[in-house]
């Protein structure tokens, strides 16, 4: 198994309005190392830390193999009496198990994503014991990097919720075919109602001074509801809502709020929206009904993640190099998702499944693993569905060629209908192979023109593909590419390669010739061939008609002595 007692995944049910309901546990960690899975400390599951390390989360050891073990103490709040507590690992490598009072709490895998559980029962007042073991190698380490070391790297947090909250909650903010927005949310509870309850939804524009609600829509609960839907007609949005986009990153504050009649306690969670739309029409890409070319580099966090300064610092020479998409190797942090959706840079989510080299064909297709590969793709798209940024799915390309690896990108197809899903089948001059169906598959290591004539067949068979351009190609190359995207509007995009290797002088070109301003350098003109085949015949041909159209013409005379005259 690769869970045991965790809540299933779901958007933050953390109560941002009530801030006393809410710790996060950083500091003063104790941390020790076993060489072996076999080897504990003394006492565990209550050993005696005072001689262990103090540490502070995130950590990562030294180590890959064994196991790590982290401790602390904490103080159940006065105020916290009565109320059902949850602890959130925000992850931890490679598989985990949670432990409180000395009493065995539950078993998680997948080390970029968060684990919850619901400790209220393994509680008692005044100081309480915590304690997390980390195994090195597991069933689940088998799907992440080989050089991932044992370690928390994410924060720790405990809150509390009432006796009936929110457990969980879909959010469709889009917009109709006229880009009319619209809003269509479904609550659930953690319970069946008696009746009396009643939901509240509210969307605030933040961005105004004082704060200004848009619009609020209320309904009632009857008895042993334990869910509500609001449909776009219960909640009416105003003329002056806008849409998000890279250059107009517009994005709002929505507030889902739980009554309770026999607690006085009311649970409200708050969480960033957009009203935006990724489709697919006629080959092109549009968003808000508006055609869009990705411009993307791909990124992978480090495993520690990165303070939100460096982060921010990060993302703004990615915003400043004119590129509006950045693909993740792996989930990253919380502070990542915002901070993108504050910027305007679109992310192409994708689950931590990166099996190693020489295991990915057999556990691929092994029959026994297609729980393993659903379970992390369902887990991420419960989660980061709602946020802003989030514009389509990818599976890692190692996996597309498995029947698992298939199965988990369909889950997305099937489940995202306004967030497409990337199918990134590498198409090479040596290999043609048959493509998963999706919506947007991606060219990899071929000439510019050559992709060009490629994307002008497949995209009869498939709805649309990017073109890929790797770092290794001359920066002639690359300045090709960009000039080719603004002067070919009717391509979808490309890739440029990982963002860690690009260097200055690469950047700079970037954000020269992908500059609207920019006029494209004469030499560049590559042709739209019809299909591959004829690509070299149609180049020869224009190099042919060139060659003609540059020979002296010759001159013409209006009469016999101008001729004459001409010849002496």
């Amino acid at each position: 198994y690769f869970s045991l007692n965790k809540l299933s995944a779901h958007p933050t049910i953390i109560d941002n309005v009530h801030h006393e309901w809410h710790q996060t546990l950083q500091d003063e960690w104790r941390y020790n190392y076993e060489t072996t899975p076999d080897q504990q400390p003394k006492g565990f599951p209550s050993p005696n830390t005072s001689s262990w390390d103090v540490v502070t989360i995130p950590h990562l050891s030294a180590h890959r193999q064994g196991s790590a073990y982290y401790a602390t103490q904490w103080e159940l709040p006065n105020q916290w009496r009565g109320m059902r507590i949850m602890i959130k690992c925000g992850g931890g490598s490679s598989a985990m198990q949670m432990y409180i009072n000395g009493s065995y709490v539950g078993y998680s895998e997948d080390s970029f994503a968060p684990a919850e559980w619901d400790i209220s029962r393994y509680l008692h007042t005044g100081t309480n014991h915590i304690m997390i073991r980390l195994i090195g190698e597991s069933d689940g380490s088998l799907l992440e990097p080989a050089d991932l070391p044992i370690g928390l790297l994410r924060p720790v947090e405990i809150f509390a919720v009432p006796s009936l909250y929110i457990a969980n909650y879909h959010v469709l903010s889009t917009i109709d075919n006229n880009t009319k927005p619209m809003l269509d949310i479904t609550v659930d509870l953690s319970a069946e109602v008696r009746g009396g309850n009643s939901i509240c939804v509210t969307l605030i524009d933040t961005t105004q001074h004082p704060y200004k609600t848009l619009a609020t829509a209320t309904k009632k609960l009857e008895h042993k509801d334990w869910f509500v839907v609001f449909s776009p007609q219960d909640i009416q949005l105003p003329e002056e809502t806008q849409l998000w986009s890279p250059d107009h990153p517009y994005c709002y504050q929505l507030q889902i709020s739980a009554s309770n009649t026999s607690d006085s306690n009311c649970h409200t969670v708050t969480m960033p929206i957009a009203f935006k739309r990724i489709t697919i029409q006629d080959d092109r890409i549009l968003l808000n009904n508006k055609p869009f070319q990705i411009r993307a580099v791909s990124w992978c966090e480090p495993y520690q993640g990165l303070a939100p300064d460096s982060l921010k610092h990060l993302l703004t020479n990615i915003k400043n190099t004119r590129l509006n998409t950045i693909i993740l190797q792996a989930p990253a942090s919380d502070d990542f998702y915002t901070l993108c959706s504050q910027m305007g840079i679109l992310v192409v989510d994708q689950p931590a499944i990166m099996p190693r080299a020489n295991i990915a064909d057999s556990i691929g297709n092994h029959p026994d693993w297609q729980e393993s590969y659903l379970y992390r793709a369902i887990n991420l798209y419960q989660r980061h569905r709602h946020i802003p940024c989030v514009a389509a799915w990818i599976m890692n390309p190692a996996l597309t060629q498995s029947s698992n690896g298939k199965r988990a990108a369909r889950l997305f197809i099937n489940r995202a209908p306004y967030q497409p899903t990337i199918n990134p089948f590498y198409i090479t001059t040596s290999t043609n192979q048959k493509q998963l169906q999706s919506e947007l598959l991606q060219f990899s290591y071929n000439p510019l023109d050559y992709q060009l004539a490629m994307y002008d067949e497949y995209k009869r068979q498939h709805p649309v593909m990017a073109i890929y351009n790797p770092m290794e190609m001359s920066l002639n190359s690359l300045m090709d590419c960009c000039d080719t995207l603004r002067t070919h509007m009717t391509l979808p995009g490309a890739y440029f390669g990982t963002w860690q290797k690009i260097g200055s002088q690469v950047r700079t070109t970037l954000a020269t010739h992908l500059d609207p301003t920019t006029k494209p350098i004469p030499k560049v003109s590559p042709q739209l061939a019809d299909n591959k085949t004829n690509y070299k015949k149609n180049t020869t041909s224009h190099k042919k008609a060139k060659k003609r159209n540059t020979k002296k013409q010759p001159v013409k005379y209006k009469n016999l002595w101008q001729r004459i005259l001409a010849w002496i």
